[in-house]
């Protein structure tokens, strides 16, 4: 099911894209619910039953406990497999770097509520870094015009994703801008 669902993982400077990717592979295997809201919960034990005044519990009694707790006991084993599963998607797609900050967390929950503290937070100087990268993005004579347009597409991706989106006639006048002057016949 994983080979359907290749995205770039986790770096850092991807968060958004990365969030939305990751949650329609948490979805597919159905186990969102061990990330984000509304939370799967962990089964609760059923209680052992009391008899009156201190007797034994009926034999009607025990027969439901054992019925409930075999049930509790299923429930649990599932709970614990799908909470290892989105645990281990989670940190499957993240970058080595990225995943110092995760590594100590007990569950899929904790974990991505570290993600999206350390990674949510939109920086102006985040904002400066990759405007600067894609207003100063240059092709090089003879160079791969295919990686440039690749470059400069995630590049204005990044930026959408800090919250500043270039305009398409933006993007197209820097993109033409940056063309070696081998190109010029593409400026006219």
């Amino acid at each position: 099911m994983m080979e359907n669902t290749k995205f770039d993982k986790l770096r850092g400077d991807n968060y958004l894209s990365w969030r939305f990717n990751m949650k329609l592979l948490l979805a597919t295997h159905k186990v969102t619910g061990h990330c984000e809201a509304p939370f799967r919960q962990k089964p609760t034990e059923p209680e052992e039953p009391t008899g009156v005044a201190g007797a034994s519990p009926s034999n009607t009694q025990m027969s439901e406990y054992r019925r409930q707790r075999e049930k509790y006991e299923t429930a649990l084993q599932d709970y614990q497999e799908r909470e290892e599963l989105a645990w281990g998607l989670l940190c499957s797609k993240i970058e080595p770097p990225q995943q110092a900050c995760i590594e100590q967390t007990k569950t899929a929950r904790e974990a991505w509520k570290i993600l999206e503290d350390t990674f949510d937070a939109k920086s102006v100087t985040q904002l400066v870094r990759l405007s600067r990268k894609f207003y100063a993005a240059s092709l090089p004579e003879g160079g791969d015009i295919h990686e440039h347009i690749r470059t400069m597409t995630r590049l204005a991706q990044q930026l959408k994703e800090q919250g500043y989106t270039i305009p398409d006639d933006v993007f197209a006048i820097t993109f033409l801008g940056s063309l070696p002057d081998s190109y010029e016949t593409f400026l006219t």
